[in-house]
């Protein structure tokens, strides 16, 4: 096990001690990559337009784009919309006054994030399991992942939050082995960081809290830890928080909040059944207009309309809730394939479906439509949840406690909070997380194959004459 108690892997140890292994993982990685990109062609003028529903500036990705176009012109965030933390757009702008301003260049730029995160799976998966071959083994399965490498395509935020979740989420792994003050300073930076780009991710630094004090240190080490990650946290979130309190009158980062008031309207419209639209206007308090993305005071009274309307049918919306939550973990991402990089137009009389029934009801209604792959990237899913829950079986076995609560409660944070909105794309933030699993539970699974089969014991001591010598 090399240098787990340093700085996660130095570039002399990743380079000299995992350079192979690293390389089998990147292998399907990078051939997956290049099919998504030729499927994808973001060198196309047609790609790159606000227009087309699964090009580089769909959905949001247009209001980042804009956003970040507006200052490098102006240099002011009078454009910037208050709905949406302003990192993501100030990330576009780095990569557009130093590299270049041009979509294409920030599709590449995002291409090589989508690169280190996979390599970040790999430390990740080798600190966690400490052996090389989980690490390869969760890098390839990241690999093959086309959802992530899709949104590497987009302009929007899961790309560079999943870098930076990964990371911090490495480091912590890395912290339980030997507590560095500097390394929890830098954990609070990066998750930081992370709620700069989304939101999502401003009460997760409630994680390393609990996952570093559970180690049985004195008190006072404890104190450091909580202030040195708090140090790190608001050090980044602070200026922009003290700028919004001086403009604004409110210290908050954004007025995602408001989002609040949609998770209400999407329990509403199920119950009722009413369209989402009628749902969301009898819940708008009067006076209210628009997501309250550029007004604080609007986006206050649409969360508190959100939360008096969660309160007052608790049962609907944890209906709704929990709908939300297995549709993100279901959610196969199959509309990526086929509408956005097969091109293939969607069925004339399709409808959304949300929950198991409805949405098995459509997948069965359009399966030749959409060319039989809803049930192969269902058995790919399920395939990866249940090596995942084998990595679990091992990390319980090893009495991983403190590196399982890492992994479980980062899994489980970022899989309850977006409620009843749950999308597969909600899902690409921890990918990385149950993939590394993923991986522990493969090499598990090829560990007890090679013993029982001797053929592969041949070949392993192939392998190893080879290995040693000179």
């Amino acid at each position: 096990m090399q240098r787990l108690s340093g700085f996660l892997l130095d570039a002399k140890d990743l380079a000299q001690n995992h350079s192979r292994y690293l390389l089998y993982g990147l292998i399907p990685f990078v051939a997956v990559r290049l099919a998504v990109v030729f499927l994808f062609e973001p060198w196309d003028p047609v790609v790159q337009s606000r227009e087309i529903l699964h090009g580089s500036l769909s959905g949001d990705a247009n209001a980042y784009y804009s956003m970040a176009q507006s200052f490098i012109r102006t240099n002011s965030f009078a454009d910037f919309a208050h709905v949406w933390p302003p990192g993501y757009s100030l990330f576009l702008v780095g990569v557009g006054k130093v590299v270049g301003n041009s979509i294409l260049t920030f599709v590449i730029v995002q291409m090589v994030i989508d690169l280190a995160i996979g390599v970040a799976v790999y430390i990740l998966a080798y600190l966690v399991f400490r052996t090389r071959s989980a690490g390869a083994a969760a890098t390839g399965l990241y690999g093959i992942s086309v959802i992530s490498a899709f949104q590497a395509l987009q302009l929007q935020t899961e790309t560079l939050f999943t870098l930076l979740l990964t990371i911090s989420v490495a480091m912590t792994v890395s912290a339980t082995y030997k507590i560095s003050y500097y390394k929890c300073t830098v954990i609070g930076a990066l998750l930081g960081a992370a709620t700069m780009v989304r939101a999502l991710g401003y009460y997760y630094i409630v994680v390393p809290f609990v996952a570093l004090n559970l180690a049985r240190k004195p008190l006072p080490v404890r104190v450091l830890i909580v202030s040195t990650l708090m140090i790190g946290f608001f050090l980044v979130l602070s200026p922009w928080q003290i700028r919004n309190l001086r403009t604004y009158g409110h210290y908050d980062v954004a007025t995602s909040y408001s989002n609040l008031a949609d998770y209400a309207a999407i329990a509403k419209s199920q119950s009722d059944g009413v369209s989402f639209q009628e749902a969301k206007d009898s819940i708008t308090p009067s006076g209210v207009h628009g997501r309250g993305g550029r007004d604080f005071d609007e986006a206050v009274r649409l969360r508190n309309s959100g939360i008096r309307y969660i309160l007052q049918h608790p049962l609907s919306y944890s209906k709704a809730h929990v709908i939300g939550v297995l549709d993100l973990l279901s959610g196969t991402g199959k509309d990526v394939l086929v509408y956005g990089l097969l091109d293939r137009p969607p069925p004339e009389t399709d409808v959304q479906a949300r929950g198991p029934g409805p949405r098995l009801s459509r997948a069965l209604r359009n399966l030749s439509h959409e060319l039989y792959v809803t049930p192969v990237m269902t058995l790919k899913l399920l395939i990866e949840y249940g090596l995942a829950a084998i990595g679990v079986f091992w990390l319980v076995k090893k009495r991983e406690w403190t590196i399982l609560v890492v992994l479980i409660t980062t899994f489980a944070y970022y899989v309850i909070l977006p409620g009843p909105k749950g999308y597969a794309r909600f899902r690409i933030p921890i990918i990385p997380i149950y993939l590394v699993l993923a991986g522990g539970g493969a090499t598990l699974l090829l560990e007890r194959y090679c013993r029982r089969t001797s053929v592969l014991n041949i070949f392993g001591k192939v392998g190893r004459l080879y290995s040693n010598k000179p």
